[in-house]
């Protein structure tokens, strides 16, 4: 007979850690992030199918519920998924949960939403992907989509948008300059882009803070890939005021193609600076920069389709792919 286990030590998942359900997951992620309850779904000869991790003591605030958190998620089974799902949320409702959200590894920070229209254009770097299946099944377990995403293509670097000449002017009177990353200062580097991060991200849907040192973790890891003149700094009296991260797309070069297209990954602006321009000014920038070095196409990468940043993507950039995040009323 089939069972759903909860994990309550990585030790137990040892006898799983060979199966296509845990193959890509790091085992050691239950600890570092703070995972509150994991459950594996496990068929009548034990092997393992699905699972999930969730979370419900620091979670994303929302009005007028308590979220519970569900990711970690896999599952190579329809069957599975309704019995995993209805068990967590179960389990989020018992611990005093009223809206279940998935899916997310705890935060914004890390691994969150599906690909809900996949479309025709080949996955790029740093993108997460999943099971065509897994928004489907999510939907017939109650789910409905909270929040929607896109990603587009730039196909044409050499477009400029003229309204940036004055934006440009604009902020150089107000002594904002902008400049390439400095490899050889990378942590140091890193440490003023978190600082910023925390006070540009902090009302964005479903914000939660991670502490610095995750923060270096996180960008640490793609390091060896990063161009210094992909990802630009714009500051005021040697203050960081905005900053876009761009990295090319380095999936092109495994499918044995030229890499000819950078991704922006993360376009962040102090608050003090929004609508001014330097958002728009940083996107403009980058893209020039990167026809300069070569590059013709730019992916403007999982962008919330209610912020202002698909305003700016808009003029360059047609929509190739939707994310969707999902919620389900306890």
């Amino acid at each position: 007979m089939s069972k759903i286990l909860q994990i309550e030590d990585a030790e137990q998942l040892a006898d799983y850690a060979e199966s296509p359900c845990y193959k890509d997951f790091d085992i050691d992620s239950l600890k570092s992030h703070a995972v509150d309850h994991h459950a594996v779904y496990l068929d009548e000869h034990n092997q393992a199918h699905a699972r999930y991790s969730l979370w419900w003591q620091t979670v994303p605030s929302y009005p007028n519920e308590r979220l519970g958190v569900i990711g970690h998620f896999y599952s190579d089974s329809q069957s599975a998924t309704k019995q995993l799902l209805d068990y967590a949320c179960d389990v989020l409702r018992q611990a005093g949960c009223t809206l279940a959200v998935g899916p997310m590894d705890g935060n914004t920070w890390r691994y969150y939403r599906f690909i809900s229209e996949r479309g025709d254009a080949p996955g790029f770097f740093l993108e997460p992907d999943n099971a065509d299946s897994w928004p489907a099944e999510f939907i017939s377990c109650g789910f409905n989509e909270l929040a929607s995403y896109s990603s587009a293509l730039s196909t044409d670097l050499s477009v400029e948008d003229e309204r940036l000449i004055d934006v440009r002017q604009r902020l150089q009177g107000q002594g904002i300059t902008l400049r390439s990353l400095d490899m050889a200062q990378f942590e140091n580097e890193l440490a003023h882009i978190y600082t910023l991060s925390v006070a540009s991200f902090q009302d964005n849907f479903l914000y939660t803070p991670i502490d610095r040192e995750e923060f270096i973790q996180m960008y640490a890891k793609v390091k060896p890939f990063v161009q210094a003149d992909l990802t630009l700094l714009a500051e005021r009296e040697g203050v960081l005021v905005g900053y876009l991260f761009g990295i090319p797309d380095l999936l092109q070069k495994q499918r044995g193609q030229t890499v000819d297209t950078f991704i922006i990954k993360t376009v962040a602006v102090d608050p003090k600076y929004r609508g001014v321009g330097l958002g728009a000014l940083l996107v403009g920038e980058a893209q020039r920069r990167a026809y300069n070095m070569g590059y013709r196409r730019a992916i403007h990468a999982l962008m919330l389709d209610a912020n202002n940043s698909r305003n700016i993507s808009n003029h360059y950039a047609t929509s190739i792919r939707r994310y969707s995040l999902y919620s389900k009323v306890l």
